[in-house]
């Protein structure tokens, strides 16, 4: 990845594809209402898969506004979509209004009810779901998604998610992943969002936390047939467990370790493109490092 300084995106290198969308404007208009962007480092990387490839975005989640600045920051070079935690959507007016300032283009990953209403709220892996963003990527969005659940500790988690990786060996498409740096407190970075009056009076001094925003190289995996990730599916349900046999269970299983591999890489990426302090385990281990031994599934990573 170019590591230059990227901040003044040379106007000749953005082909759009689309004009600017109403998602593109109030990502923006959000994320500059919470953060400064300083630097951005890779968007040669989005520009790197053909526009007639879409890709996965493989987000950090260390903030309540890091998705919404990537997507922002990656619209001008891809026609962007992404997924959202169901019960946003749910909400009676406001999850209307996110729909339609997201130009109907948030699709939602399915959420656990008895934590809805946590912060780090757990999401249900269900390959049904990923089946409308399979779709809409064959029309040529581009797809951003959380690479791990939300984590506010300041650093990345343990675990890496399962919705890029899905999405990727559902389409076939690459995952670039993607770190929003915000150089601030850790107090400040987890107040981000949920405390509006920090926010306005941070605004009004004029001292709105510094970002830097970063795009990696495209990783390209090989590909899980879309029965392999049901029957994964099936195998991460406890109640439906039951209802495999030992050789289905060992099947799913070896593909689970597989997707952990791969969620591996991609979390090593995230953390090569932020400081040490915000890489958590990640900073200490190198690809040749990855983990091979069973890890138990969790609804709460995903």
């Amino acid at each position: 990845m170019d590591t230059g300084n990227e901040s003044l995106v040379p106007k000749e290198k953005i082909i759009r594809s689309e004009d600017k969308s109403r998602m593109e404007f109030f990502s923006k208009l959000h994320s500059r209402l919470e953060l400064s962007i300083t630097e951005r480092k890779g968007y040669k990387n989005l520009l790197a898969v053909p526009k007639d490839r879409p890709v996965v975005i493989a987000s950090d989640h260390l903030s309540d506004i890091t998705l919404e600045t990537v997507i922002g920051e990656a619209s001008p070079f891809r026609k962007v979509a992404a997924a959202a935690q169901s019960t946003h959507l749910e909400i009676p007016v406001g999850g209307r209004f996110m729909e339609w300032a997201g130009n109907n283009r948030l699709y939602p990953v399915s959420t656990n009810e008895e934590t809805k209403h946590q912060r780090q709220a757990q999401h249900l892996y269900r390959v049904e779901d990923y089946e409308k963003m399979v779709e809409a990527m064959k029309k040529g969005e581009s797809m951003v998604t959380a690479a791990h659940r939300p984590e506010y500790s300041g650093h990345l988690p343990h675990h890496p998610g399962l919705s890029a990786l899905t999405l990727a060996h559902l389409t076939g498409a690459p995952i670039i992943p993607a770190t929003v740096d915000i150089h601030a407190s850790p107090d400040v970075i987890r107040s981000l969002v949920k405390d509006v009056k920090g926010t306005a009076k941070r605004l009004i001094q004029r001292n709105r936390p510094q970002a830097s925003v970063s795009f990696g190289q495209p990783i390209e995996l090989e590909p899980i047939p879309k029965e392999d990730l049901q029957l994964l599916e099936r195998f991460i349900n406890i109640p439906l467990r039951k209802t495999l046999t030992d050789e289905e269970k060992d099947r799913a299983n070896a593909v689970y370790q597989k997707m952990m591999q791969e969620g591996e890489t991609v979390m090593l990426a995230l953390s090569e493109m932020l400081p040490p302090e915000k890489r958590g385990k990640w900073g200490e281990l190198t690809p040749n490092d990855q983990s091979s031994s069973e890890v138990k599934p969790s609804t709460n990573r995903y």
